[in-house]
C-alpha cells in the first residue's frame, strides 16, 4: 500500500516533462491521478503508465485532453 492510497490528484501538463514526472510519482505512491494536458497524447501516456505501474499499492491513471485556460 502506497503513502497516497485512496487520494485523488489532478496534474496539469502531464503529457511530458515535470508534469509527467509528478503524475507518475503520484501513481506509484498509490494515488488515483487524472493526467490533464492540451496535448492529445496525454490519453496514451496515462494508459502506458497504467500498464507499467500496475500491482500492489499502485494507483489508477486516466488521461484527459483539455485546455485548462479555457473556462468552457
Amino acid at each position: 500500500m502506497g503513502r497516497l492510497t485512496n487520494r485523488n490528484c489532478l496534474v496539469t501538463g502531464a503529457a511530458r516533462g515535470i508534469g509527467f514526472a509528478i503524475a507518475d510519482a503520484l501513481v506509484r505512491e498509490g494515488a488515483n491521478v487524472a493526467y490533464v494536458d492540451v496535448d492529445p497524447s496525454v490519453v496514451t501516456v496515462a494508459q502506458k503508465t497504467r500498464e507499467r505501474v500496475s500491482g500492489d499499492g499502485a494507483g489508477k491513471a486516466i488521461g484527459i485532453q483539455c485546455d485548462v485556460t479555457k473556462r468552457a
